[in-house]
């Protein structure tokens, strides 16, 4: 029976950024990425680029209190990455 694996961007991101991700196909045979999580790899949009969107349309009120929440919650944004996603948002 085959396995069908779904993957976030994450997992994809960091594997390709250490040169490792041929296995996902070694381990698991075919891959299929869903065309949102590819666009999202390859025009490297990333949790920042999807918050400052969020908050260009409107749908977050702050994308400080969302890169705060991540942050607390392990996830690694560079000081220099969090001012730049807070400069372009008016948040700085």
């Amino acid at each position: 029976m085959q396995k069908i694996i779904v993957s976030d961007t994450s997992c994809i991101g960091y594997l390709i950024q250490i040169n490792l991700l041929n296995l996902l196909q070694i381990i698991y045979g075919e891959i299929i990425i869903p065309d949102a999580v590819n666009k999202e790899v390859f025009d490297i949009t990333g949790l920042v680029g999807i918050l400052i969107t969020a908050k260009n349309k409107n749908l977050i009120l702050s994308v400080k209190d969302a890169l705060d929440k991540v942050i607390l919650l392990g996830c690694r944004i560079s000081e220099k990455l969090y001012n730049i996603a807070l400069k372009s948002c008016n948040e700085l």
